[in-house]
């Protein structure tokens, strides 16, 4: 699969692809006081050979071979995603379930990037932790042109 996450419109370098996490999105978070991170990323396809139809992104853990959909264990962390190029209220933010599932319009030649925002949440209070393996997850099915 051709298709990955950019973090600007224009950029020719994705984050990593197939878990080998060489260049992650990294987000660091004082568990102490927690936090909420937003922002905008973009999903693009980079071969001219392919199309995409019915394209989602979802958050996932992966851990021990296993993805595992929605909020991270029993600390709160939670991630959600919204399509667009609108950076979503908190209204907007609060009526998402955590680890949902976006669609995306389908995706044909290598020139349109694709918006969305990630809401990353870490409550006050959490231990110390680093969760490794976190992941965007990109599903389609792939169209030769």
């Amino acid at each position: 699969m051709t298709l990955a996450i950019y973090e600007n419109s224009g950029d020719t370098v994705s984050y990593s692809i197939d878990n080998l996490y060489t260049n992650s999105l990294i987000l660091s978070f004082d568990g102490r006081v927690g936090g909420t991170i937003e922002k905008e990323l973009y999903v693009r396809n980079s071969n001219v050979l392919y199309n995409y139809e019915s394209v989602q992104v979802v958050p996932y853990l992966y851990s021990g071979g296993l993805d595992l959909l929605g909020t991270i264990g029993t600390s709160g962390f939670m991630i959600k995603l919204k399509t667009g190029d609108t950076q979503p209220s908190i209204d907007e933010w609060n009526s998402i379930t955590p680890g949902n599932t976006i669609d995306i319009p389908n995706i044909t030649g290598i020139v349109t990037y694709n918006p969305f925002w990630i809401y990353v949440n870490v409550p006050r209070s959490v231990p110390v932790q680093h969760l490794n393996g976190a992941k965007l997850k990109i599903i389609a099915t792939q169209v030769l042109v």
